[in-house]
């Protein structure tokens, strides 16, 4: 006869055999693991479907989950941690994409407060593309301000200086990680990353604006 599983039990010995695996501390074992389990005899009393080997082995990877949480909370850690939250947060005050030159307050008031001007504009090209009448003013103005070449390339030359940021951001995140033991990748890397890649679609979308034509051949196309 089979075992029945028991899905708090499976849970709890996946991550075990997760971290022996890639040994990244977790929010479970943070969260689940590292407070309620201290002695071999808290993971037989837990585990006790599981062979005796399995839960001998369950104990010395706790000890080193244990380790590894003391060293990812050490000051040297934390230290660089701050220290990267502090570059990250610096960044975002400083795109060049947010500079007011690109604010326009009549894009800016259709959208959430404090997003990014380019990527306000980017949404809105979007929308003139796919939805454009000649007869309407505020597409024709949109058009006549943002449609030529010089602009398309001032604005696309600030988002891929935003990029090189970004990326050279990400680097450090991963240096500190290869460097410092079990340092947990925070938030605002992945954060870096994703808003790297919204950039690459903004940069696509202005690109596509340009081939999209004159004022006279939209005209054509939609009348």
């Amino acid at each position: 006869m089979s075992r029945i599983i028991n899905f708090d039990q499976a849970k709890i010995a996946h991550t075990f055999e997760q971290f022996e695996k890639d040994f990244a501390v977790t929010d479970y074992i943070l969260e689940n693991i590292i407070p309620h389990f201290h002695f071999q005899s808290d993971i037989d009393d837990v585990l006790d479907s599981y062979p005796d080997n399995d839960r001998v082995r369950f104990y010395e990877t706790l000890q080193k989950m244990k380790n590894a949480v003391k060293t990812m909370t050490s000051d040297k850690n934390l230290e660089i941690r701050y220290e990267l939250e502090d570059s990250y947060f610096a960044l975002l005050q400083k795109l060049e994409t947010i500079d007011p030159k690109w604010k326009v307050p009549s894009i800016l008031i259709k959208y959430r407060k404090n997003i990014n001007p380019i990527r306000a504009l980017k949404y809105e090209i979007q929308e003139i593309m796919a939805m454009y009448k000649a007869t309407e003013e505020y597409h024709i103005w949109i058009v006549k301000e943002f449609h030529n070449v010089e602009k398309i390339n001032e604005i696309v030359f600030a988002i891929k200086n935003d990029m090189l940021k970004l990326k050279e951001l990400q680097k450090r995140y991963l240096r500190a990680k290869e460097k410092y033991s079990y340092f947990v990748l925070p938030m605002s890397y992945y954060h870096c990353k994703e808003m790297e890649q919204d950039m690459l679609t903004w940069i696509k979308t202005f690109q596509e604006f340009l081939k999209w034509g004159s004022e006279d051949d939209i005209k054509n196309r939609y009348l």
